[in-house]
This record gives C-alpha cells, structure tokens and sequence, in this order.
C-alpha cells in the first residue's frame, strides 16, 4: 500500500475583498479599450499608510508606513494598495488575526470613472483592523495637474 502526502501549502483566501479597487482597475481598462484614455490622465495620485499598532509589549506604537508617495499614473498607487492589503492579511496572526467586521473601504471610487461627469479626483481608503487592537490605514487621493500650483509640485 502506498500513502501520498499532499506537501502544497494550503491556498490563502483573502478575508478582506477590495470591491472599490477592482472597480477602479475595471473602469480603468474600460476607459482604455473604449476611448483609447488613461484613467486619471491629467492628474497627479498622492498615496500613504500609517496606523497604530501593538507592540510585543503589549502597547500601542504608531506606524507611520511607508511615507507619501507622488506619481501621475495610477497604476502605481493601485497596486501598492493591492500589495498593502495582501501584506497585512498574510501578516495578520502577528496582531491576533484581521478583524474583518471592522475592516472597510472609503472614498468615491465606485463613482470615479474617468468621464467628464464624474468627480473632479479620487479618493480612495482602506483600513484593516486587527483583533489586537492594531490599525493600519491605506490612502490614495488625485488632483487635476491644472488645480496644483508651483508649491506643490
């Protein structure tokens, strides 16, 4: 008789869904096949993480992520978003697991779509929350380049 071991990890489902970034990435791809636009073309993204988390003490600590970040193509700050999330949830059991009941999207982005109708820039948000007490923030905001002066280029 032969006994087989199955040795694979097991396959890592995401507790949190992102609805609004995939959304963003939808219309996103949307915007290209249909008028040959970028979304969010003409704008600059400002994106950040901080939060406050426990420490191996027992007390609270602010993390102040991974400091502000600028660029004009969205594609950058939508997957830093990704990449944050999937980080987090993986790390999770170091903050006695995520909380999913206290974790939540913010923002326009289910009404952002790149048209001229819509609103003028996108924000987007998330925060994980953990059993521990931890909190962690993602944030991404665009303005238009014209709406920008000097100072804060």
């Amino acid at each position: 008789m032969t006994t087989t071991i199955d040795m694979r990890p097991k396959p890592f489902v995401l507790p949190f869904f992102y609805t609004q970034l995939d959304i963003i990435a939808k219309n996103r791809l949307r915007l290209w096949q249909e008028h040959r636009r970028t979304l969010g073309e003409g704008s600059v993204f400002a994106w950040h993480t901080w939060g406050m988390v426990r420490n191996s003490d027992g007390d609270m600590e602010p993390d102040y992520g991974s400091g502000l970040h600028i660029t004009s193509d969205i594609a950058k700050p939508l997957h830093d978003a990704k990449d944050f999330a999937e980080y987090h949830q993986r790390h999770a059991d170091e903050h006695g697991g995520l909380n999913v009941e206290d974790c939540w999207e913010f923002g326009n982005a289910k009404d952002y779509d790149g048209g001229d109708i819509q609103p003028r820039s996108l924000l987007y948000g998330m925060r994980l929350s953990f059993n521990d007490g931890s909190v962690l923030f993602f944030r991404m905001e665009s303005k238009l380049k014209e709406e920008l002066n000097e100072k804060e280029l």
